[in-house]
């Protein structure tokens, strides 16, 4: 969701003496080049994350995902129930989310249309007001910040050859999630619905688990937490919720994100 892997600076640099932190730009995103190899249309985005992983001699982690992001832990630990004991989401879709245009404040309509229509380039004041939108009251974004999204997603776009089927689209992707494969672990090329997959994917968490919501975020208000907690009822699931923070707590209150963080892996 146009993010890379520097949103995640203060994070790092707050609990790094205590903690391992991996953190990587999927192919083609932020820092990371395209792949044009044919064998990874085969891969899902998770595959990805355990390969890097396994490639690094890890076996076992917390995985952090905010957003889009959350979506592909919960699809990682599915996957994987072997690798992740801890999971930490932040503001994540538990269904399709569709937002028209017209629903949008009238600012971003006029820089969707000014950006994605005429320019066909996003410009810094695109983006000055998407995050003035996403974003809550405790704070504003940064001149650097925006500078960097600007910079980011100036490269040309390349396809993507990989599954990526957050909750938020609602493509048939290659995933794992036939009966016999939830009950013997091993995984099938069944196709489904990629907001099944997620959901389904939810619903076999059973680890410990930390919900960090910000309460303003337009686009996943409060009773979309209610909704997503209730995609979860095997988890042991602990809730922080952030007052007049928005879409992005990590981007936004990251002192307060890495204290919740710090004290939910400490206890686990």
């Amino acid at each position: 969701s146009f993010m890379n892997l520097r949103a995640w600076d203060p994070v790092v640099e707050k609990l790094s003496k205590s903690y391992r932190l991996i953190r990587f730009d999927w192919p083609g995103i932020g820092l990371s080049s395209g792949t044009g190899n044919e064998d990874a249309t085969d891969l899902t985005i998770h595959d990805i994350a355990f390969k890097l992983l396994t490639s690094l001699g890890v076996s076992k982690v917390s995985c952090v995902g905010t957003s889009s992001g959350g979506t592909v832990c919960s699809n990682l630990i599915f996957s994987y129930p072997k690798l992740v004991d801890n999971f930490v989401i932040s503001n994540a879709p538990s269904e399709v989310v569709k937002i028209p245009r017209s629903e949008r404040p009238i600012p971003v309509q006029i820089q969707m249309l000014l950006s994605d229509d005429l320019l066909k380039l996003r410009t810094i004041w695109f983006w000055k007001t998407y995050y003035s939108y996403l974003w809550g009251t405790q704070s504003t974004p940064s001149d650097r910040l925006l500078e960097q999204y600007y910079d980011y997603n100036r490269r040309i776009t390349k396809p993507m050859p990989i599954s990526l089927y957050v909750s938020n689209y609602d493509f048939r992707v290659k995933s794992a999630l036939d009966e016999d494969a939830i009950s013997n672990g091993n995984f099938s090329s069944s196709y489904y619905n990629g907001s099944e997959a997620s959901m389904r994917a939810m619903k076999s968490i059973s680890i410990p688990t930390l919900v960090i919501w910000g309460m303003v975020d337009p686009v996943l208000p409060p009773e979309k937490l209610d909704q997503l907690v209730g995609k979860m009822p095997n988890a042991s699931i602990k809730i922080e919720r952030l007052e007049n923070v928005g879409h992005y707590p990590v981007l936004e209150v990251p002192e307060k994100f890495s204290i919740l963080l710090d004290n939910f892996l400490s206890e686990s």
